[in-house]
């Protein structure tokens, strides 16, 4: 079912629901792990993100438990997230190149792609698998827990609370971002944009017509922060570590370096121009908007949404 709350169950019951949908998809994806690992560990880190978005939707109604679920989910997604990251960095690669195809030889460049992509395959599949392992061992152990949750609040009670904490704190990042973008503010702009994201699909079937877009608007200030957070690890890893190490000659250096600098510049522009006018309605007359829509949506029997 979609990761969405449904018209005639209680956040409760959908909580619940949908979080043993995806800890279901993640055990799938774990388990058929070996004819893709890197997809498997990019979907199983995914599933974890909607995990948390989902607890952090109802932080407040579910009490203590939040806190024992969400570490139990942050300490899983954590054993996977430098396998994921060596793969990022070709990734971030490619795409800079890409970008800027047209203006630099590709092929001058082979080697540092071919030492990115020698990173991935050095991580043996045996290690790999021992931590998608205890990823699953942990993520069943919560599955196991889920039909426990229990929620203090009912209906828009229960999800208010924890959707106007979550935007108020994307609110403040931004302003801090707009301050001072650093790479750190920029990062934490983004996971929270991010998690807002994730409560406004949880929430779209209240409207449809209106959530769906600010989703995806949500969904494309998160990729413009992604793709500056890449290229910050990419930085690091490539050009950081290469004048340490010496394996990226100088010439080289002071072109990436460009082209990083050249592409995040365009990437933070164009995040902040987006973040101001998605966070240009005030937390507290979003929240007000979307109980009218909620308190119309469950008192509407003939309604299509589910």
């Amino acid at each position: 079912m979609p990761y969405r709350i449904k018209r005639k169950e209680s956040v409760q019951a959908a909580t619940r629901r949908i979080a043993t949908e995806q800890i279901d998809k993640a055990l799938r994806e774990i388990d058929e792990a070996a004819k893709d690992r890197n997809h498997a560990i990019h979907q199983v880190r995914k599933r974890c993100k909607k995990l948390r978005g989902l607890l952090r939707l109802v932080r407040p109604a579910l009490g203590k438990t939040y806190q024992k679920e969400n570490k139990a989910i942050r300490d899983a997604a954590r054993r996977i997230s430098d396998l994921r990251d060596a793969q990022t960095t070709v990734d971030s690669h490619d795409r800079l190149m890409t970008r800027f195809d047209k203006k630099i030889d590709r092929n001058a460049f082979a080697s540092t792609r071919l030492r990115l992509a020698g990173n991935v395959q050095k991580i043996p599949n045996q290690k790999i698998d021992r931590e998608l392992a205890k990823v699953r061992s942990e993520l069943s152990d919560a599955r196991r827990r889920v039909g426990k949750w229990k929620l203090d609040e009912k209906e828009y009670d229960a999800v208010r609370k924890g959707m106007i904490k979550t935007r108020k704190r994307a609110e403040k990042m931004l302003q801090e971002v707009m301050r001072d973008p650093t790479t750190e503010s920029l990062h934490e702009f983004r996971k929270r944009v991010k998690y807002h994201g994730y409560h406004l699909r949880l929430l779209r079937n209240v409207w449809s017509d209106a959530l769906h877009p600010m989703e995806r608007w949500s969904s494309d200030l998160g990729e413009l922060l992604g793709d500056d957070h890449d290229l910050a690890v990419y930085r690091q890893s490539v050009l950081d570590r290469s004048k340490k190490e010496g394996k990226v000659s100088k010439k080289h250096q002071r072109v990436l370096g460009k082209l990083v600098d050249h592409r995040r510049e365009t990437l933070q522009s164009s995040s902040l121009t987006l973040g101001r006018k998605f966070f240009a309605e005030s937390t507290d007359s979003f929240s007000d908007r979307i109980g009218a829509y909620w308190s119309l949506w469950r008192e509407d029997s003939n309604s299509n949404s589910r």
